[in-house]
C-alpha cells in the first residue's frame, strides 16, 4: 500500500467515525430527551399528589369542623341551661368549688383505650363519690345526663379522668 492509499484510508476510516460520532450523539440526544419527558411526568405526577394530599387534609379539616359543630349543636339541645367544662383531658382537678349540680358526664375515649371518670363532692379526690364510669375503648363514647334530676353535690365538684387519648365533658351549674 503506498503512502496516497494509506491516507485515502485513514480518510475513509476517519469519515466512517465521524458518521458513527454523529449517529451516537443523536442516539444520547434522544435519550436525553426521552429522560427529560420522564422528569416531567413525574414531577407532574408529584404535583397531582401534593394536590390530592391538600384535598384531603382539607377534608379532613372540614370533618373535624363539622363534628366540633355538631358537638355544640348538641350540648345546646342537652345542656342548654347547664355550664360546660369544654374538653378536658386525663388528670385530676376541680370543676367547682361550692354547691351546684351535676348535669351530666360525657367520656370519649381515643378508640383503642378505655377511659374512666369518677365524679366526687368534694373538692379533692376523696369523698362521696357523684358518679363514677368506665367507657371501653371500642365504644368510643359513654356517660350519662341526668335531665331534669341533676344530682346535688355540696362541697363542690371534683373530677378524676384517666385513660391514653381519653377526653371529657363535665355539665354542671
Amino acid at each position: 500500500m503506498t503512502e496516497k492509499q494509506f491516507y485515502t484510508a485513514m480518510l475513509a476510516e476517519l469519515e466512517n467515525i465521524k458518521t458513527i460520532s454523529q449517529a451516537s450523539s443523536e442516539y444520547l440526544n434522544t435519550i436525553r430527551g426521552s429522560f427529560l419527558a420522564y422528569e416531567d411526568d413525574i414531577d407532574a405526577i408529584k404535583h397531582e399528589q401534593e394536590e390530592q394530599s391538600s384535598n384531603i387534609t382539607s377534608m379532613v379539616s372540614d370533618i373535624e369542623a363539622i363534628r366540633v359543630n355538631t358537638q355544640t349543636l348538641t350540648e345546646n339541645i342537652l345542656f342548654g341551661y347547664y355550664h360546660s367544662t369544654g374538653r378536658l383531658t386525663p388528670g385530676s382537678r376541680s370543676v367547682r368549688t361550692t354547691l351546684g349540680y351535676l348535669g351530666g358526664v360525657i367520656v370519649n375515649t381515643n378508640g383503642i383505650n378505655d377511659a374512666s371518670v369518677i365524679v366526687y363532692d368534694n373538692n379533692d379526690d376523696s369523698g362521696k363519690v357523684l358518679y363514677s364510669v368506665t367507657v371501653a375503648g371500642l365504644d368510643r363514647q359513654g356517660g350519662i345526663y341526668f335531665g331534669l334530676c341533676p344530682i346535688r353535690f355540696l362541697i363542690g365538684c371534683y373530677i378524676k379522668l384517666s385513660g391514653t387519648g381519653s377526653k371529657c365533658y363535665i355539665y354542671y351549674r
